[in-house]
């Protein structure tokens, strides 16, 4: 069946408002409304979601879309309430009986998109469920999150097989903003995608500027581009620690920032990035973990102060920037001892033989010997991995592995599990008004099933019994606990994962066959590649949106982009020159704004330049001109000169408009065509204007330099 332009334009005005598609959407939403498997690989901010979603009002029946995150599912829903498509998610975070309301309701037809976490798709009691609603396809949000090699697998994501396997012939459609030619086919395989139409929309965003900026002083430089650009901007750290970091220094530098990361209460997330949406706040400072599914239109720059673990990381994030198409910066304060950050996580992501074989020996210990037994003492993990000489993190890595193949397993033996209100009365009952519904009954069974003792000390309750009362997971009443817990309303030891665990294998198991060692140690090693794929961006000295075109196999592009730190240094230091001048790794600010090598024996031939000339490189590098030079360095404009032909004739990036009109270099350029060796004065007979011979010098260097003409003949007479 055809869905013509027309009809598909007349959809699109009645059910969103928008009177044309964005570059590249027809054609998918096209591909979709004829019910073929569809995979679509484009940059962020070019309109992924209405793909599905516009199918989705036309098509008879119910989208199902797989999302990664609940606040993701939660905007989508809400942003479509303005629609007249009834929609609506299926996450943790709601009751058994909110689930099963949804379910019937959509076996009703009475939504035409239903968000779900892949989670969800483990359960084969809710795909039966699923299979009852008539459904019009399946959308994959995020779909890199299924590739093993890609930047951010996801293994939940492996359960959408589950459903492929038993709701047979669903169309498909598998989106994302980063994928490369290998993730790609990983996708399509992992969905079972027969012959699908590949749009592979490309990653050149031309209104964004990546710029690599070498510094040992990052809060100090992030401080003076914010408060240049005064517009919103989005800081990315690596670690919760370093967020809380950038962002005191930012308030107590007078910068109207905010903190946004994972161990924040959710309250405090929701209001933090509702403060940055509606410009309450100009800068945000978060982890990854914001980020994900927001559309703020008008970010103005994205600074990364620490490094990605991977260049699709990187592209996504910085990708935040310019979405209303206006130019933007994509910053990166880069020093070279950066990479320990990420090597650090790499490592505890992907521990040793040596890790695993502690960890399992000390475990031994604890359980005398024995298998198949629970441990007579409480595990308490920050002590248990400080008294074997691992990271907490690294350690947690190692157990989460033992269990997921079935070599421990974490007892929920109720009285391991204790809890002590701290709240009085009158506070759980002001809280209770302000709960959802799903907090509201995790405190009503705790309330109803606690001793009045645990007001004093710590009482041993039941999780299990509980979680089972009011119909969801343990991990679910767990993490409500934990919302509890941050409230106020009470302190919690030993929940069930971190109280007692019961050990499942002997002397004779071989835990490296049990756990495939071989495979994570592929893993690990691609890890390390791809944290060198990002440090080669940082330091590259080639145009950098061609490194990033070139990484995703984009070849749809000519030329360089003449707005990176590698192609045009001096118009990004003539916007921040007074911002960081005084502020970037002295030794590396030449690195930074040399022209751009052509290859290792272009580098290696390259001669070292005289302190002069470095010194007049840093003045013009800051945007001044012959005139302002000799003011500044106290010596004649001769001089100056002569260090800049000593500058072009060594590769370092020079513009010649800095000095003389493009008119007058072009009549110069032809007559040093037509004869080479001419001196300046023949020159300058030869030119109708009268030009400075300091200028001229420069001008016939760039020409020479230009035009291939060996230099050496020119050199200054000593």
């Amino acid at each position: 069946m055809k869905f013509d332009l027309y009809n598909q334009k007349a959809a699109l005005t009645r059910f969103f408002g928008f009177s044309d598609f964005l570059p590249g959407q027809s054609e998918v939403i096209n591909s979709i409304l004829n019910l073929q498997d569809t995979l679509v690989v484009m940059p962020t901010g070019a309109g992924k979601s209405l793909c599905y979603q516009l199918p989705a009002a036309i098509l008879d029946g119910t989208a199902i879309i797989i999302s990664p995150l609940i606040a993701l599912m939660q905007d989508q829903v809400d942003s479509l309430k303005n629609t007249n498509l009834r929609s609506a998610s299926i996450n943790s975070t709601q009751s058994y009986t909110e689930m099963t309301d949804t379910i019937r309701e959509a076996i009703d037809g009475n939504f035409k998109l239903i968000y779900i976490a892949p989670e969800r798709l483990e359960n084969k009691i809710f795909i039966k469920e699923l299979k009852k609603i008539r459904i019009s396809f399946l959308a994959v949000d995020e779909a890199h999150c299924i590739s093993e090699w890609g930047h951010d697998f996801r293994p939940s994501y492996l359960n959408i097989a589950n459903v492929i396997d038993e709701i047979k012939n669903i169309p498909k459609i598998a989106l994302t903003a980063t994928a490369t030619p290998e993730v790609q086919d990983d996708i399509v395989n992992s969905l079972k995608m027969k012959n699908p139409n590949r749009f592979i929309r490309g990653f050149d965003r031309k209104n964004l500027s990546y710029i690599t900026i070498n510094t040992n002083q990052k809060e100090v430089i992030l401080k003076k581009i914010i408060k240049k650009l005064n517009e919103p901007v989005i800081v990315y750290c690596g670690t919760r620690k370093r967020v809380e970091f950038f962002t005191d220094y930012l308030l107590k530098n007078k910068v109207n920032a905010v903190a946004y990361h994972a161990g924040l209460d959710k309250e405090v997330r929701i209001k933090t990035q509702n403060r940055f949406m509606n410009d309450s706040s100009e800068v945000i400072v978060a982890t990854n973990a914001f980020g994900m599914g927001i559309n703020k239109l008008n970010v103005r720059a994205v600074v990364h102060c620490d490094l990605t673990q991977t260049l699709e990381s990187y592209y996504q994030e910085a990708g935040r920037a310019g979405r209303d198409g206006l130019p933007s910066d994509c910053i990166l304060l880069y020093n070279k001892s950066d990479r320990k950050l990420q090597e650090f996580f790499i490592e505890s992501n992907y521990p040793s033989k040596d890790d695993f074989l502690n960890v399992f020996n000390s475990l031994k210990k604890v359980f005398g010997g024995n298998s198949h037994l629970v441990s007579n003492q409480n595990l308490i993990i920050p002590e248990f991995a400080n008294s074997i000489n691992l990271p907490i993190i690294k350690f947690n890595t190692i157990l989460n592995i033992f269990e997921k193949h079935s070599l421990i397993k974490f007892s929920n033996d109720p009285k391991f599990s204790s809890i002590k209100l701290s709240m009085d009365g009158a506070g759980i009952r002001r809280l209770f008004h302000l709960a959802d519904l799903k907090q509201k009954i995790i405190l009503e069974s705790l309330l109803r099933n606690i001793p009045s003792s645990s007001y004093e000390d710590f009482k041993n309750v039941d999780i299990a019994k509980l979680a089972s009362l009011v119909g969801v997971t343990i991990q679910e009443y767990k993490e409500q606990l934990r919302i509890l817990e941050i409230s106020g309303v009470l302190s919690i030891k030993n929940l069930p994962s971190e109280g007692k665990m019961i050990l499942d294998f002997d002397d004779e198991t071989n835990i490296f066959d049990k756990i495939n060692y071989e495979k994570m140690q592929i893993r690990k090693k691609r890890a390390y590649e791809k944290l060198e794929n990002v440090i080669e961006f940082a330091e590259t000295r080639d145009c950098k949106r061609n490194f990033i075109l070139e990484y995703f196999s984009e070849t749809n592009y000519s030329g360089v982009c003449g707005r990176c730190s590698s192609c045009n240094p001096q118009s990004f230091f003539k916007i921040y020159k007074q911002e960081i001048e005084n502020y970037s790794i002295n030794e590396n600010l030449s690195n930074m704004l040399e022209k751009p090598k052509e290859g290792k024996e272009r580098e290696e031939n390259a001669k070292e330049i005289s302190s002069l000339s470095k010194s007049i490189f840093e003045l013009i590098s800051k945007g001044m001109n012959i005139k302002d030079v000799s003011k500044r360095m106290r010596i004649t404009e001769a001089e100056i000169a002569w260090g800049i032909q000593e500058l072009i004739e060594n590769d370092y990036f020079v513009l010649i408009e800095q000095f003389v009109d493009i008119k007058t270099y072009k009549k110069i350029k032809q007559i040093v065509t037509n004869f080479p060796y001419s001196p300046l004065r023949i020159i300058r007979e030869n030119i109708d204007e009268m030009i400075e011979i300091p200028i001229l010098r420069i001008a016939t260097a760039f020409a020479r330099k230009e035009l291939g003409i060996d230099s050496n003949k020119f050199k200054k007479k000593k």
